[in-house]
């Protein structure tokens, strides 16, 4: 169905009182609405992604950063006691 007919739809079943053209930017409005919030969505799903991915490699990093503590002190002992 075209954006033409649904809004003639509209205009005879469920507006009478509104004038067609009063239809028409009502549905256009909405269909607007609805783009924005899909790229709302979008952009919101991204940034978690974004954000939980950064964690996971701060969390990599400083495991790894603790790792790296621990064994150079497991070689400064071991070089004290020879």
């Amino acid at each position: 169905m075209r954006s033409d007919d649904i809004v003639n739809v509209m205009y005879r079943e469920n507006f009478p009182r509104f004038s067609q053209s009063a239809c028409a930017q009502r549905f256009f409005n909405s269909e607007k609405a609805m783009q924005g919030n899909k790229i709302r969505r979008q952009i919101a799903f991204a940034e978690l992604r974004s954000a939980t991915s950064s964690v996971g490699s701060r969390r990599k990093k400083l495991l790894d950063d603790h790792v790296k503590r621990r064994d150079s002190i497991e070689i400064n002992m071991e070089a004290m006691t020879e």
